[in-house]
């Protein structure tokens, strides 16, 4: 008698639980995003801090906020249905989200985006420092040497950050990147000062080499 009413129990258990999973199953098949939650949310979280980042640079406006947040939602989700192999692909993608980002922002909010990109993206133990910086210290010798307008100032600040952050994420494609930026930049400047610019990239190189060598 006991083993039976044990076997029923357990036969009750066992449809209750399989009932129960069926309803659960019912309930993510009528709300898909339910599949994804921890992915939905992590992106989320990160997205909030991406922008809370960009903002502590340069403030945002709530359009320019919830305008930011849906190109990166849409990139977002086109990446996770591209061919993670497919780099012709994703440098098209990447491209044409930072040319909705470039249109939506300010100058210098744009560059804040690029800055925050670049910090997010930066190794684990950080050995070249602060990106920004560096930009910063090349502008500021090219303006010891050529006087830079500011909106000269402005615009160098937004390519060198733009290379920076392409070649962190594409690598591989480092010398490609750098004729674009130079071309970038020669078409910026004059004549006389896009030789100096071409001098002072010189000098740091070999700063860079000595340094190498003695290390």
């Amino acid at each position: 008698m006991k083993k039976t009413m044990l076997t029923l129990a357990m036969g009750i258990l066992i449809m209750t639980a399989a009932q129960a999973q069926g309803q659960h199953r019912g309930h993510l098949d009528k709300h898909p995003k339910m599949h994804h939650n921890d992915s939905f949310y992590k992106h989320e979280a990160r997205l909030d801090h991406f922008i809370q980042k960009i903002e502590e640079k340069a403030p945002l406006t709530a359009a320019e906020k919830e305008g930011l947040k849906t190109i990166m939602t849409d990139f977002h989700t086109q990446m996770k249905s591209m061919d993670k192999g497919d780099r012709d692909a994703f440098k098209t993608a990447v491209e044409a989200r930072d040319q909705k980002v470039k249109a939506l922002l300010s100058d210098k909010a744009y560059i804040a985006y690029l800055e925050t990109r670049l910090e997010m993206h930066k190794p684990r133990h950080g050995k070249h420092g602060k990106q920004g910086d560096r930009a910063d210290h090349f502008i500021n010798k090219l303006d010891e040497k050529a006087s830079l307008t500011e909106d000269e100032k402005v615009k160098m600040k937004e390519i060198m950050t733009d290379f920076r952050t392409q070649v962190r994420e594409n690598p591989e494609n480092r010398k490609e990147l750098a004729d674009a930026r130079d071309k970038k930049v020669k078409a910026l400047l004059s004549a006389e000062k896009f030789k100096a610019y071409e001098e002072l990239k010189a000098e740091m190189k070999a700063a860079r080499k000595k340094h190498k060598s003695n290390h």
